[in-house]
């Protein structure tokens, strides 16, 4: 009797916590401050990559580089570079053009695919110094906690 009568106690203390994780999110301030951006993914096809180790990593790079890219990610095997950015800094035609101006012409680039994403609150923290922006999105996740509750039922 005393197994379950604790059991029930530590499954209420679990879910207040997890209550109060959750519902612990941003001030109301902070939510006024939130924009959203317009956040976008682009597949490009790349040929004329002759190397994993330049080729790749200079692609790559020059992508990262860029004002408005969120990532990018070029594999080598496929052939193909994945991006996600903010579309109401950049396009998917500038990153080609990016890629297409690196080593004058030697990759060639061009869309295989451009989505919109889920557009996602941020952050966006500025450095009047450097003159440069950041953006930082927020996310946590809650831990499956079902198993407390299957003794319980």
């Amino acid at each position: 009797m005393q197994s379950i009568d604790m059991k029930k106690t530590l499954s209420i203390l679990l879910l207040l916590f997890v209550t109060l994780v959750c519902f612990n999110g941003c001030s109301d301030a902070e939510e006024a401050s939130a924009e959203t951006i317009h956040t976008k993914a682009c597949t490009i096809e790349i040929s004329g990559m002759m190397c994993e180790k330049g080729c790749k990593t200079t692609i790559q790079n020059r992508i990262n580089d860029m004002s408005g890219v969120v990532n990018g990610e070029v594999d080598y095997a496929l052939g193909k570079a994945f991006i996600t950015y903010d579309a109401n800094t950049l396009s998917c035609a500038d990153i080609i053009a990016e890629i297409q101006s690196i080593g004058d012409g030697l990759y060639d680039a061009k869309i295989v695919e451009d989505k919109d994403i889920e557009n996602a609150p941020v952050h966006l923290e500025e450095d009047a110094q450097n003159g440069s922006a950041s953006v930082s999105n927020f996310s946590f996740e809650v831990p499956d906690i079902s198993w407390v509750f299957s003794d319980l039922l």
